[in-house]
């Protein structure tokens, strides 16, 4: 995730103010607003079909996994949207994000990565 933080407590985008995201390699357990921030430091899959200025692979998300590997304590994590896993005609889309999350899960697993939920509590 990368969180999203504005110019103001209550903006208002006509008016100039703007929001600005940050990116974290690792656990922020609280942020400006209270919150606890997982990183999504490898990135997303994107596609053109679905209005990306640029594509983002597995190719491309096993390279920033690669680059997380020497962030010591470091946290690596992706998003994928379900929808990105099955065909669509009116996308005219082939489906192929289910095979390259294939690949991605099988890339970070044999680079070593250990798989763990979100909401598991840390031990001291």
């Amino acid at each position: 995730m990368k969180p999203w933080y504005y110019t103001s407590d209550q903006p208002d985008l006509k008016a100039g103010d703007y929001m600005v995201d940050q990116f974290f390699p690792f656990v922020i357990e609280r942020d400006r607003y209270g919150l606890r921030v997982l990183p999504e430091n490898l990135g997303n899959l994107q596609y053109f079909e679905f209005g990306a200025d640029e594509e983002l692979t597995s190719k491309e998300v096993l390279e920033n996994a690669r680059y997380q590997k020497v962030v010591r304590d470091g946290f690596a994590s992706f998003f994928f949207h379900p929808f990105l896993a099955v065909e669509s005609q009116a996308q005219k889309y082939d489906g192929r994000g289910y095979t390259h999350l294939k690949e991605i899960v099988d890339g970070l697993t044999a680079m070593g990565y250990t798989w763990t939920s979100p909401s598991r509590q840390r031990k001291p």
